[in-house]
């Protein structure tokens, strides 16, 4: 090898450790400059890659209401004011945000009442003797009316308080998927997308599936209905009463009369017993309701 070629192969071994010193300089006065070792995709003293954290919050859509065993909603979820104190029924879309009865206040026992009322056949009875200023207080026979009025008692409605919740915050679509056939209540008249109306539900109290019992069944009466109520605003629900078949019987006291020989009285009521059945004005059920759409996770 020539003296010139190690010349220029030595120049060149120079220029390489040069720069390699220039990009060590470069690196440690960035790193001086805040950049650490996480910052620039290296793990950290805690073997953290530097993985942003999932994000809070779940795939429920927007508008979404429902119960939740808690004394605060979730983060994204709000109270829902309008199911306080009420239960919900499912509704059609002409039915959402009806109401019916007052709501329930904090462990109420909701009482109920009934009047009731009639008319007692009096039998007719005729006495021998003169009808007089001597024979006040006798009863006349004929049809009177009779009325009363049952005492306030417990209506026995059992129940659980629950919180109510609606979602205010966006579906975050990278948390888990919602279950097929989940049940969720919405103030809307339509459902989001992936989610259908139930049918079966409308206008029927929800009520936790019994023992060895089939899922999506009917019992009861029809279901609830609403109607326009006066002036602007939601609907009303419909308010379903009841009544109650009364029976018994009544049971007179004889009383005393001042009779003379001769002369005829007659239209005096019998002194027996009397049987009677009616039936009690109609009242309330008492269960206060909301009325919104529900929707199953297709």
């Amino acid at each position: 090898m020539t003296p010139s070629y190690r010349a220029t192969s030595a120049r060149f071994l120079i220029a390489l450790f040069a720069l390699g010193l220039a990009i060590s300089a470069g690196c440690s006065s960035q790193e001086a400059v805040g950049t650490t070792p996480s910052d620039a995709g290296m793990p950290s003293s805690g073997g953290d890659f530097g993985v942003a954290p999932p994000p809070i919050g779940d795939s429920l859509p927007t508008g979404a209401i429902s119960f939740f065993n808690l004394s605060s909603c979730p983060p994204g979820w709000q109270p829902f004011a309008g199911a306080a104190g009420r239960t919900i029924v499912p509704g059609g879309e002409l039915d959402v945000e009806a109401t019916a009865g007052e709501p329930l206040s904090d462990s109420e026992d909701r009482e109920h009442g009934h009047d009731m009322g009639g008319n007692l056949p009096l039998s007719s009875v005729t006495y021998a003797g003169i009808a007089g200023e001597a024979n006040h207080g006798v009863a006349h026979d004929g049809m009177p009316p009779i009325s009363f009025t049952s005492k306030s008692a417990s209506s026995g409605l059992p129940y659980v308080q629950l919180l109510v919740c609606q979602k205010l915050t966006t579906p975050v679509i990278t948390q888990k998927l919602v279950p097929s056939g989940t049940l969720m209540f919405f103030a809307t008249t339509t459902c989001p997308d992936g989610w259908g109306q139930t049918m079966a539900t409308q206008g029927r109290i929800p009520v936790g599936l019994p023992a060895g019992g089939t899922p999506d069944q009917s019992f009861g009466g029809a279901p609830l209905t609403s109607t326009a109520g006066p002036g602007p605003g939601p609907n009303q629900g419909e308010v379903r009463t009841h009544h109650h078949v009364v029976q018994g019987s009544i049971q007179t006291n004889s009383h005393g009369i001042a009779l003379l020989s001769g002369g005829l009285a007659e239209g005096y009521a019998k002194n027996t017993t009397y049987p009677y059945q009616t039936s009690s004005a109609e009242a309330p059920v008492d269960l206060p309701y909301i009325m919104l759409l529900q929707c199953q996770k297709l």
